[in-house]
């Protein structure tokens, strides 16, 4: 572990990746996400027991905030499960604008409001998770001319850039 930031759920971690690995760093956006904006969810999702490989989901902006106006996270609505955080929330053109970090609890939810929540995930903002590394001295590259892709094309692009990481302690 080269960093880490418990209040904002990041770590930074160093791996060997296998030779002959071909890897592309994901870009940011340069704008900030706006309210309905189409997202799209990457990660490994149950990896073992849904499957092995990169799982995409899609969804919206329905929040530019967290829980109690948490300006530090974004909310949406693209299915996420144990294994998506830490991967990245991209826009329609692959760049990242977040990183996915959790779930309104469906337990908490329905103790504390009487009602199982759907579709409430969140993620941190992208000025968030570029402060951390550019502290920790990774540069992030902006994208400077987004051009909208299919999502599979985004998913596509998406797989150089996306590994899962398993951690054992």
């Amino acid at each position: 572990m080269v960093g880490r930031d418990s209040a904002n759920d990041l770590a930074l971690i160093q791996t060997k990746t296998q030779s002959g690995l071909e890897l592309e760093p994901l870009k940011a956006r340069r704008k900030s996400i706006r309210l309905g904006e189409e997202v799209i969810a990457l990660g490994y999702p149950l990896r073992g027991v849904l499957g092995t490989g990169l799982n995409v989901t899609t969804g919206t902006i329905s929040a530019l905030s967290g829980i109690g106006n948490d300006s530090a996270l974004l909310q949406f609505t693209a299915a996420i499960q144990p294994g998506n955080s830490g991967g990245p929330l991209l826009d329609r053109s692959g760049a990242m604008v977040g990183v996915v970090t959790s779930s309104l609890s469906d337990v908490g939810a329905l103790e504390i409001a009487g009602f199982v929540p759907q579709g409430i995930n969140f993620a941190i903002r992208k000025e968030m998770a570029i402060a951390f590394l550019e502290i920790h001295g990774v540069s992030v590259e902006v994208m400077e001319e987004p051009v909208n892709m299919t999502v599979a094309d985004v998913a596509e692009r998406a797989q150089k850039s996306v590994l899962p990481i398993t951690c054992r302690y």
